[in-house]
Formats: C-alpha cells, structure tokens, sequence
C-alpha cells in the first residue's frame, strides 16, 4: 500500500505513505516506522538537515516534521486570494533550505505553477507556470510535467530561474488527477 516514495539524502532510508502515515523505512529493509499523520500523501522530500517536506493532503499548504518524527508544521502558505488551494510535489534542492513544488490553482494541473520557497526565510519565487510535479537534476536543468509530456529546462538553483525554452524530453505521459 505504500505510495509516492522518495530517499533519504544518503539513500538509506525510503519515505512513503500508507495507511494515512508518512512512512520511513531503511533501504535494506526492516519493519517501518510511522513519522506522522499524512492522509493522502501527495508527495515528499527528504533534506540534508534531516527535515521532510510533504503534502498531506488534498487542499492544504506543504509541511516539515523531522524525519525522526514530531508533530508536523507549515511549511508554505496557500495564497487563497490567488485562487491557490493545495501545495503538492516538494523537491528540495541541493542547498537543503529551498523547496521547489506544485502550487494548484483553479484550473487544470497543466495550468499549475511550479513554486520555490526558502523554508529558512519563507520567501517563495515562481518558477514557471504550466506545470507539475518538479524534480531538480544535477546537471542544472529542471524536469516538470505538462501536456502529456515530460519537460526539461536549463535551471540555476543558485537564482531560481529558469533560461531558454523548455524541451520535450518524453512524450505520451499519463497523468494523475492529483496533479
């Protein structure tokens, strides 16, 4: 039963959802260990610091709990009066601190924005809109979903922009209607 998995940075460790939990278990295997309440699990990220982003449910900003467990907190805010109503898909980036996600908006999914914010000084930038599902990648570049396809752009984590024009990168990609 268990849903949208992510590592640990080390990649000793797999976060996931079950049973209205997020979830960790040790790579090698193991009984798992229940972190805190998630009932839908709409995605998480593990940081350096030791902290996991997720969305725990559908209509509600992201949170941060240690991964040793605790009582979660906000980690964004939703802007309502933009028509926001759920933060999902968090991806931290190499600094540990920003946080790239979803923010959902009335609409369909391709019409999302993709969002980074700073969990230290909860400053958020927008990336790019149209898109879902962010995942940073080593060589400087972001992938996204839109269209029924897998994007790819040139992406500086340092400035949390984006230069040139997006890629196709897979065609004929299904997608969820959670985005």
């Amino acid at each position: 039963g268990a849903l949208t998995p992510f590592f640990s940075p080390a990649g000793d460790w797999i976060g996931f959802f079950a049973d209205g939990k997020l979830k960790k278990v040790q790579s090698s295997g193991g009984t798992p260990i229940a972190i805190c309440d998630a009932p839908d699990g709409l995605g998480g990220s593990w940081s350096s610091t030791n902290t996991i982003v997720f969305a725990a449910a559908t209509g509600t900003a992201l949170q941060r709990v240690s991964a040793d467990g605790g009582t979660p907190t906000r980690a964004t805010e939703l802007e309502v009066s933009r028509g926001e109503f759920s933060h999902r898909w968090p991806e931290f980036l190499p600094d540990g601190d920003t946080v790239l996600f979803t923010v959902g908006t009335v609409g369909e999914w391709d019409e999302a924005e993709i969002a980074a914010q700073s969990l230290r000084t909860g400053r958020r930038t927008s990336v790019l809109k149209g898109g879902t599902n962010p995942r940073y990648l080593p060589s400087g570049h972001l992938t996204y979903a839109h269209d029924g396809a897998i994007w790819i752009v040139s992406f500086d984590a340092n400035r949390l922009a984006v230069s040139g024009s997006p890629a196709r990168a897979l065609e004929g990609v299904a997608a969820s209607a959670d985005g």
